[in-house]
């Protein structure tokens, strides 16, 4: 089962470490301190700038990755920094995962539909979430 763990705080760093980066670009874009195209415009469907200048982008002016990189970091300290047991740490990994998935997929949903782009590190993002909601799942007792 210390695999579980690893796997866990490896996804829930590397969906830390998106949110941050995403964090980064959106003061750069917003901010207007990008200098040239940025790393993940490769179409006009996948245009990570025209998303983050996207009013979907912040709530109250705060980055709305900045609610991710919190979440990641929270759900890496409960998985290994936490002495409770194996089987409390998945159960509640579940359960904040299923709540973390719902703006996910309303904001995935509010590009396709209402923006019209894709960032691709969002939807890397989006991918560590549902790997992490299916490793918490898979090792439910």
């Amino acid at each position: 089962m210390a695999d579980i763990n690893k796997r866990i705080l490896i996804l829930a760093l590397f969906g830390a470490a998106i949110s941050i980066y995403l964090v980064y670009h959106h003061v750069n874009v917003v901010g207007g301190y990008n200098l040239g195209q940025s790393l993940c415009n490769v179409s006009s469907s996948f245009n990570c700038d025209a998303v983050a200048k996207s009013k979907y982008s912040s709530i109250f002016g705060v980055p709305v990755a900045s609610f991710g990189v919190f979440y990641f970091l929270l759900l890496a300290y409960l998985n290994f920094g936490s002495n409770s047991t194996l089987s409390s740490r998945l159960n509640l990994a579940s359960f904040s995962l299923l709540f973390a998935l719902v703006p996910s997929v309303i904001l995935f949903l509010l590009s396709i539909f209402v923006i019209k782009k894709f960032c691709l590190f969002c939807i890397l993002l989006d991918l560590a979430l549902i790997c992490l909601l299916y490793l918490s799942y898979k090792y439910l007792d």
